[in-house]
């Protein structure tokens, strides 16, 4: 499968991978193959590998030229929060569990950042930032002084109240 080939030459050559996979993303509509053609790999698996093993700033630099709507389209899919097998969670947990938090909270800041271009229908930020809190809440990793820190992060003062109330039900 085309996932084994990019992860057999991520180990080897970490850019020419990234550059054949984005060549995929430029080459083929995978919106309109998602109905034949399952890009779960290309889609979720390979970008959740190139954030974990480098960093989602550079994923960002990586993503950089590709068409906005192609762009759009694998955004969506990997940060729909609705979707338990979407990427968003399982790199937050792999940073939680790793006790990783200034790349957790790089990436949370990139997410912030490009909440814009991912579809409201697949997003929203008390959400995120409450399944955030009960990641670290399973994982025995609480922190009051960033909880507080993540429910200032809303605009407005009820979907800060609603995550306030939340970690404190749990301390």
């Amino acid at each position: 499968s085309v996932k084994r080939l990019l992860d057999a030459k991520f180990e080897i050559d970490i850019i020419d991978s990234v550059e054949k996979w984005k060549y995929i993303l430029k080459r083929y509509d995978l919106e309109k193959l998602s109905k034949d053609i399952d890009w779960y790999d290309i889609l979720i698996s390979f970008p959740n590998k190139i954030i974990i093993k480098r960093s989602i700033k550079r994923f960002s630099n990586y993503i950089k030229d590709i068409d906005i709507s192609k762009k759009r389209y694998l955004l969506n899919n990997m940060f729909n929060i609705f979707n338990d097998d979407s990427s968003i969670f399982f790199i937050l947990k792999e940073y939680i569990i790793n006790n990783n938090s200034k790349q957790e909270k790089n990436f949370i800041n990139y997410i912030l950042s490009i909440q814009n271009i991912i579809s409201g229908d697949i997003f929203d930020l008390t959400y995120f930032l409450k399944r955030v809190i009960m990641l670290h809440i399973e994982n025995n990793e609480i922190d009051v002084k960033y909880f507080k820190e993540l429910s200032e992060l809303p605009n407005d003062y009820k979907n800060k109240a609603i995550l306030k109330s939340l970690f404190l039900d749990y301390i």
